[in-house]
């Protein structure tokens, strides 16, 4: 009946993977979306629609804009409308199954969440900076995994260095203040070192989110499954 019903009544069992950049998104996504009666989306960068009120705040108050705050009613609804049929066409089993968005690189949505999505969930996940930054840093130096992102020889001058503290701090903050405004009972932080502790615990208390009971042995088959050791160059 769920998956045949209007996908926004399932709201309760979608949640967001939210925070910045190589703290362990893609990691703790993958596992997630392993688990019995779990989906994942690996950033749909549903946020981007969101990105000119973050150059333009302005444009609220316009009153001829397509985002003018006296027509916010009806932007939400059609955002809304758009990101649930899109859900339930990429991932039917949406409703009976619940689904993890992991969306760490659109921070313009995280103000939006609350609004959008009210009964929704949302998971803040977060490493101490200072290893966040040198995780960038190994990705920008040359010859890095990630061709489209790897820098040139000077990625550890003191501009580029800036910039990609900025970059962190931009949107941990605009995650954090996305958390704490969000309903206690719907919200869970989750650390990259107690993944890299323990990742069953977290894996459970995810599910405990969304109303999926995970099993402590099936969540530390996950684990083994997605463990560093078994990853290949």
């Amino acid at each position: 009946e769920e998956q045949r019903g209007d996908p926004r009544e399932s709201e309760h069992r979608l949640a967001w993977i939210i925070g910045y950049g190589r703290s362990g998104s893609t990691w703790l996504a993958e596992m997630l979306g392993s688990l019995p009666r779990i989906s994942r989306w690996h950033e749909p960068y549903f946020g981007r629609m969101l990105r000119h009120l973050i150059e333009r705040p302005e444009d609220r108050d316009r009153p001829a804009s397509f985002y003018s705050r006296r027509y916010e009613s009806v932007l939400h609804e059609s955002l809304r409308d758009s990101f649930f049929r899109m859900a339930r066409e990429r991932f039917p089993n949406f409703g009976r199954h619940a689904l993890f968005v992991k969306e760490v690189n659109t921070p313009e949505l995280y103000a939006w969440l609350s609004s959008l999505f009210p009964t929704g969930k949302m998971i803040f996940l977060t490493r101490d900076p200072f290893d966040t930054l040198d995780s960038y840093l190994d990705l920008q130096a040359p010859g890095a995994w990630n061709e489209s992102y790897r820098g040139e020889s000077q990625f550890l001058s003191e501009p580029s260095v800036r910039a990609t503290c900025e970059h962190i701090k931009s949107g941990a903050i605009a995650a954090a203040e996305a958390y704490e405004a969000f309903p206690e009972t719907q919200k869970l932080q989750v650390t990259y070192e107690s993944l890299l502790d323990d990742p069953v615990p977290q894996l459970q208390a995810c599910g405990n989110l969304v109303s999926v009971e995970v099993k402590r042995g099936v969540a530390k088959q996950v684990v083994e499954e997605h463990d560093f050791s078994h990853l290949q160059n």
